[in-house]
């Protein structure tokens, strides 16, 4: 039956409704080219953040904040902190996707093979060669280094009794800023001699603190004499393996070696220095620490694993 207005109405005479589809889409324009798009259906929602050199954490969870009915809640020094935090260069290019809020943090705070120049058939043996998402990056002097591999955020989602009808989610930093799990005091190694290698660092930082890190594979911290520009056509000595000496982190840092750095402060030196002591083998170096109150720390390299 129609009504004297054209609309279907059952047999009763009361008015039904016709439910249409109609495609939504939301068009975010920002000073950095963030862009988040939506994909509506009767079923889901489709999120898509492309992450720029400007793109900015807090730029995105504003965006999420917008497309869920729950509260998204962070302390100011949280807050100010994502708004500022840009990220890591392996991720720069990388589009993020979910079908909701929850699987866009899982992905952001969590670790993955964006970036990862570990052979695709080594990777499901070593899941511990991962890169994380989201790191904390580490200013030493006037550098900002991204090497340290530990995931700076955690999250959760609570649905508690009276609260908002889509939960609470809640951010925060697990990390201190120099990339420790674990507050730490500045260490003193001055004086040091640039013919003081990594493996003496180490011992003293262990003298110092109790703390010994490992490195992973630990052979790998030498490089062969003949993958060295500087050696090139030079006879080579017995040994075939040189060390890394505070000589040549002194290229990179310069006086900045003479000051206190904390324990994560000195593995992410030892990390860039590393990076550029084995660049002609093309290596990767970057650190983490384990969870807990005395967690293991250890300098790993990304690309290359012991069984090579």
């Amino acid at each position: 039956m129609k009504s004297n207005d054209g609309r279907k109405t059952d047999k009763k005479g009361e008015v039904t409704m016709r439910w249409r589809w109609f495609p939504i889409g939301l068009i975010l324009c920002t000073s950095v080219a963030l862009t988040a798009q939506q994909k509506t259906t009767q079923q889901k929602v489709m999120l898509s953040f492309r992450i720029t050199e400007k793109t900015t954490l807090g730029q995105i969870l504003s965006s999420l904040a917008r497309q869920t009915t729950a509260q998204l809640r962070m302390e100011e020094g949280t807050r100010t902190f994502v708004h500022r935090y840009t990220f890591p260069p392996h991720m720069i290019g990388v589009t993020v996707k979910g079908n909701n809020v929850g699987e866009v943090l899982a992905f952001l705070m969590g670790s993955g093979w964006e970036g990862s120049p570990l052979k695709p058939e080594l990777r499901a043996q070593f899941p511990n060669r991962m890169l994380a998402r989201t790191p904390m990056p580490i200013i030493v002097g006037s550098k900002k280094l991204w090497a340290c591999n530990n995931r700076a955020f955690d999250w959760k989602w609570e649905k508690p009794k009276g609260g908002p009808a889509g939960g609470i989610i809640t951010l925060w930093l697990r990390l201190n800023s120099d990339g420790d799990i674990v507050k730490r005091q500045p260490i003193q190694l001055r004086p040091l001699q640039n013919n003081f290698s990594l493996d003496y660092l180490r011992d003293r930082i262990k003298e110092l603190t109790g703390i010994y890190f490992n490195i992973d594979p630990e052979w790998h911290q030498n490089v062969n004499y003949k993958l060295l520009p500087e050696y090139r056509g030079q006879v080579l000595p017995a040994d075939p393996n040189i060390p890394l000496f505070v000589g040549k982190m002194r290229t990179i840092f310069g006086d900045t070696l003479d000051r206190s750095h904390t324990l994560g402060e000195w593995l992410s030196i030892f990390a860039e220095s590393l990076n550029e002591h084995s660049k002609a083998r093309g290596c990767l170096w970057k650190w983490t620490c384990s969870d807990g109150a005395n967690p293991i720390y250890t300098l790993r390299c990304y690309v290359h694993v012991r069984s090579e």
